[in-house]
């Protein structure tokens, strides 16, 4: 997962809170910073079936 390469990977947080601050800032600046980022790693390419058959088990 590139949250934990990006913010906490050989990262030494003295305290939680510390750690905490870190993972929050990583979520709040997702959307501007890493956008490139997110948009290489999510994709809206989904497989689809037409028809597909549900066996009971």
């Amino acid at each position: 997962m590139w949250v934990i390469d990006e913010y906490l990977y050989s990262t030494y947080y003295a305290n939680s809170a510390d750690f905490k601050a870190a993972i929050s800032n990583c979520i709040i600046t997702a959307n501007t910073d890493k956008q490139e980022k997110l948009d290489s790693l999510l994709t809206l390419n989904f497989q689809t079936f037409k028809k597909v058959q549900v066996l009971a088990i």
